[in-house]
């Protein structure tokens, strides 16, 4: 079997693939092997979800600065 003939077996056996975890390791393998590295797309998906939201709540502003997040933990928990 030639080459493309190979790729299309692949792509074939790749539109059947109908889980997330699945299609996960297999980004992660051809990532790899281009030498690619995106730190977002190599964590789980439950974390790249946080953090896409994370990235929209901070484009709308609703976000609180550091300061004040530790100004309500030191009052909330009597901290000094």
């Amino acid at each position: 079997m030639d080459l493309e003939s190979r790729k299309y077996k692949i792509v074939e056996k790749l539109m059947k693939v109908c889980d997330e975890e699945t299609l996960y390791k297999i980004e992660q393998v051809i990532n790899k092997d281009k030498g690619q590295h995106n730190s977002i797309s190599e964590l789980p998906e439950p974390i790249q979800r946080l953090l896409s939201q994370s990235i929209k709540d901070s484009e709308k502003g609703r976000v609180s600065l550091h300061e004040e997040v530790m100004a309500n933990i030191r009052a909330k928990y009597n901290l000094q």
